[in-house]
């Protein structure tokens, strides 16, 4: 697939399946404050109606209700303005400033949430947005890529305002992408940026977290982007909760480069963001060795499962949520 300015804008849909769907996701951190963020808008054209998501938080949540703020609406009317330009009626704006590089994301909660939180923050590519994946995944829709890059600004919470600098990632999805059944299964997405000139990311799937496999991965080397070969994410330990500690990535590229990498949380937290999706956003320091030097990495690991295939885990007692753990923000053991 070959991107083009025109992938940021709506897709006129192909056929009046009510599934079809435009999303976005943005995320940042304030690192010095051990804050992240998550913004998630999707549109359904056929059914003239848009969802937006904003998430924050801080160190290691078990539910929602341990984060500093959790707007994930589901149910607004189509943004005001046209993608990539657009409005949404729970406060999110994103603006393009630069085709496919640059973007300025901005937010302020609506004035009847009695928490006060608003961002600023432009978000810029370290490299050309590119199609990680070897084959179409379902879930994901008819087309989709991703961006590593660079964001810049500030997250205010309550009057106190937090300084927005960390090397992050972007997608972008569209097609038919259902929210019932389980098609789903088990994904994850995984990504380091250490520098500009030095990142990488990798995407899994399979029908369960025994049974997956890398399904497409990059390393962007001197704002060139390089496919992976060869690729694994391995889940070295898991909090109680399920969420993963401790994560082992390893590639090989087209051009026989080897990335070896394990990677610590930083903070993380869990979230239903579609009916039929659960997964855990777990901000990530790593440490190993790639393109032959020994690097550190900041990054993000999502840990993504259908909702009923996560469920089964907890009701077998593999996972334990809620009233099973303590009150409070969870500590890594």
């Amino acid at each position: 697939m070959v991107i083009t300015p025109a992938d940021d804008a709506m897709h006129a849909p192909v056929s009046d399946d009510f599934w079809w769907s435009e999303t976005y996701y943005f995320n940042f951190d304030a690192p010095e404050s051990g804050l992240s963020c998550i913004v998630y808008p999707w549109l359904r054209a056929n059914l003239g109606i848009s969802a937006c998501g904003v998430a924050v938080w801080e160190g290691f949540a078990t539910s929602p209700f341990e984060m500093r703020l959790y707007d994930w609406q589901q149910q607004l009317p189509m943004p005001d303005g046209a993608l990539p330009n657009v409005s949404f009626a729970n406060g999110v704006s994103v603006e393009c400033l630069e085709p496919l590089m640059r973007y300025r994301l901005r937010y302020t909660s609506p004035s009847s949430l009695r928490q006060k939180v608003s961002f600023n923050v432009t978000w810029e590519g370290i490299a050309p947005p590119y199609e990680v994946l070897k084959h179409d995944l379902r879930f994901l829709g008819k087309g989709h890529y991703d961006q590593l890059g660079h964001a810049r600004g500030w997250l205010q919470i309550d009057g106190q305002r937090h300084v927005v600098d960390s090397y992050v990632g972007r997608d972008r999805s569209w097609g038919p992408r259902p929210d019932l059944g389980d098609g789903m299964g088990y994904a994850t997405t995984t990504l380091g940026v250490a520098s500009p000139e030095f990142a990488w990311h990798l995407m899994c799937a399979g029908a369960s977290e025994t049974d997956y496999a890398c399904v497409g991965g990059v390393l962007v080397i001197g704002g060139q982007v390089r496919h992976l070969q060869t690729a694994s994410r391995e889940v070295v330990r898991r909090h109680p909760s399920g969420r993963p500690e401790v994560v082992r990535v390893t590639g090989i590229d087209e051009e026989g480069r080897r990335l070896e990498v394990t990677g610590e949380a930083v903070n993380g937290a869990p979230f239903h963001a579609r009916p039929n999706l659960f997964s855990w956003v777990t901000a990530m320091h790593w440490e190993g060795h790639g393109d032959d030097r020994g690097v550190s990495f900041y990054g993000q690991d999502q840990d993504a499962w259908s909702f009923s295939l996560y469920r089964d885990r907890v009701r077998d007692g593999q996972f334990a949520m809620g009233a099973d753990l303590p009150i409070g923000n969870a500590p890594t053991q």
